[in-house]
């Protein structure tokens, strides 16, 4: 039996650079009285759309098992993707895999919603500072 309660699970990534950088992912998870903020970093160099891919992973591997989620990203590819658009690149084809095997996992019944980032999206800009501050640890790791 699922939850009767919505779960939203927020997330965003932040990458230092123009193109691959170090990389800090963050997400929200709850409802607005009860809930928790996940974040980390990762020292590999990745992309915007690899990042995203790997906040939605991380944040969904949070959740309760059996929870009704809906997840929120401001990545239209990941949107895309997670709904089924071809995937080329190998290692994005990983995390997506790795997402859809930990929904199975948990036995979550996930809705995908593109939410507008950075604009009047207080959860989602709350999430956003907090990958980017990860993603500034990340960077500080990586050039020491």
């Amino acid at each position: 039996m699922y939850k009767d309660e919505m779960t939203l699970c927020v997330v965003d990534a932040s990458v230092i650079g123009t193109v691959v950088g170090p990389t800090g992912w963050a997400a929200w998870i709850g409802n607005d009285d009860d809930h928790e903020i996940f974040s980390g970093h990762s020292h590999t160099l990745m992309g915007n759309n690899t990042a995203e891919c790997l906040a939605i992973l991380q944040g969904l591997r949070r959740c309760e098992f059996r929870s009704r989620v809906l997840l929120w990203t401001d990545s239209r590819e990941a949107y895309q993707w997670l709904h089924g658009k071809p995937v080329y690149k190998p290692a994005i084809r990983h995390l997506i895999e790795a997402i859809h095997d930990a929904v199975h996992a948990l036995e979550l019944l996930v809705t995908y919603q593109q939410v507008k980032g950075h604009k009047d999206n207080r959860l989602h800009n709350i999430v956003h500072d907090a990958a980017y501050k990860q993603a500034k640890i990340a960077e500080r790791e990586w050039y020491q």
